[in-house]
């Protein structure tokens, strides 16, 4: 477990290097909700994408590359996330366009940067990795209330055509704000640091 101050440090450091290379960059997880010791830095980040030949966006985005920049400079490292399978420990294998484990090689911190893609939406993905993790439980839990769906870093609503009809394909619902989140699902809005 790491300090706060300590983490929050690492935290600043990587949210001002990186913060050029997205749309929007934010702490997340224990070091957000104010805990005073933590086990890591949790990042969401909506990265910016280079443009192709056209003007339209591509699918490669400036983050990566700033992460790998960080990492052949030597300011940060991959970790190894160990998982239980059938009772032995096995290196988890993650998708470095969603996820990356690295750890900081000054302070040892490990870094958990969580990459929003399409269709993903940024202020669910905050909620979900501000946690705790059982409030996270419950909240993906509460758009089944509505006959909604999470899937793909979003939550989804049946679509309704211009007849008021449903016509059997799911859109993506558009949240603005983590306010918004909880508006539109009927719960209270909570602080982080009041998450339980």
């Amino acid at each position: 477990m790491y300090m706060n101050s300590r983490a929050q440090v690492v935290a600043d450091q990587l949210i001002s290097t990186f913060g050029v290379h997205c749309q929007k960059i934010i702490v997340a997880g224990s070091l957000r909700r104010g805990a005073e010791r933590v086990k890591d830095v949790e990042i969401v980040a909506l990265p910016k994408y280079y443009l192709d030949l056209f003007g339209e966006e591509s699918d490669q985005d400036e983050l990566s590359d700033a992460v790998r920049t960080e990492m052949a400079e030597g300011r940060l490292r991959w970790r190894h996330i160990e998982s239980k399978s059938n009772g032995a420990h096995a290196s988890k294998v993650t998708n470095q366009r969603r996820y990356m484990a690295v750890q900081d090689t000054k302070t040892g911190i490990p870094v958990d940067l969580f990459i929003v893609r399409p269709p993903a939406n940024y202020f669910w993905q905050l909620m979900i990795r501000t946690g705790p993790a059982e409030y996270s439980k419950w909240l993906v839990n509460q758009p089944k209330m509505f006959g909604w769906t999470c899937e793909n870093g979003a939550v989804w609503r049946p679509t309704v055509d211009s007849m008021g009809d449903l016509d059997g394909t799911l859109t993506p619902v558009e949240f603005t704000s983590e306010k918004h989140v909880c508006e539109t699902l009927g719960i209270a809005y909570l602080k982080p640091r009041d998450r339980k």
